[in-house]
């Protein structure tokens, strides 16, 4: 049971990475080394490198309008309350770190997710970055001042 389940997991990470290719939006996770099998728990896709994570949250906030429930997914642990207080930690300590945390977005991602599921979540995607790349939402605030 355990290995259809895995298998499962794998046809839908593989279904993403396919669909997520053709976009020149958002990257999906690197292949993995020859001869490796991964066991998926999630699928971390990455905004684009020129977008801040400003953009990434706008792009998961208007997801979710969408009812397509998305998450930041790699939060750096030297930001949170105890490295911050402990060690005294602040943003900017582990810039390579941040950026890449800045960037992921983990998709909505189990074994049942079906064929249909997986393709409108990229379409979704594929929308809402075009129009945050092309400036028609995530202005409101520089419009304002």
């Amino acid at each position: 049971r355990i290995e259809e389940m895995l298998m499962r997991r794998i046809k839908v990470a593989e279904r993403y990475t396919r669909l997520l290719a053709r976009s020149l939006l958002m990257m999906p996770p690197p292949a993995p080394l020859s001869g490796v099998r991964l066991s998926p728990y999630i699928y971390a896709a990455r905004t684009p490198a020129h977008w801040a994570r400003r953009e990434r949250d706008l792009l998961i906030k208007k997801l979710a309008e969408r009812g397509v429930q998305c998450r930041d997914y790699f939060p750096c642990i030297h930001l949170s309350p105890f490295y911050r207080k402990a060690f005294g930690y602040k943003r900017g300590d582990f810039p390579v770190a941040e950026r890449f945390a800045d960037h992921i977005i983990a998709l909505p991602f189990f074994n049942r997710l079906s064929v249909r599921a997986t393709a409108l979540v990229v379409e979704n995607i594929t929308e809402v970055a075009k129009m945050i790349a092309a400036g028609k939402i995530g202005n409101e605030r520089r419009q304002l001042s």
